[in-house]
């Protein structure tokens, strides 16, 4: 099995935050150079935050990590330094169970998160 925090160029990738009933999906990207989260949390943290926890667990391998105040999120410092470029995405909610019923109750949000359209077959869809 791959290492579940390692991603390769080309994989999209979903920054998620928070749990259960505040779980979201903060930025999407394409991943554009292959990279090992666990690998770069620590040098993000060296001038952007400070370890809380070294203990690693099942669930948060990485340990513990705390954003300075100000400093830019770990995802934000992955597009800065090249590792992934932010893709607009948008929703479509397709129903519950059998039932197909559709849905964007979210346009808003999502289209706050900016980014670009992917490439796809080599052709680049407008930026709308």
């Amino acid at each position: 099995m791959a290492d579940p925090l390692s991603y390769a160029a080309g994989e999209l990738i979903l920054f998620s935050r928070e749990e259960y009933s505040d779980y979201y999906v903060a930025r999407t990207g394409v991943v554009l150079k292959d990279f090992d989260a666990n690998a770069l949390l620590p040098v993000w943290a060296e001038e952007h935050g400070k370890r809380l926890h070294n203990t690693p667990s099942t669930t948060y391998p990485s340990g513990s990590y705390r954003r300075n105040m100000g400093q830019p999120e770990f995802y934000d410092w992955l597009i800065e330094n090249g590792y992934v470029a932010p893709v607009k995405t948008r929703e479509l909610h397709v129903g519950f169970s059998d039932e197909v019923m559709l849905s964007n109750k979210n346009s808003d949000t999502w289209n706050e998160q900016g980014g670009n359209l992917v490439c796809v077959n080599n052709q680049i869809g407008e930026n709308r």
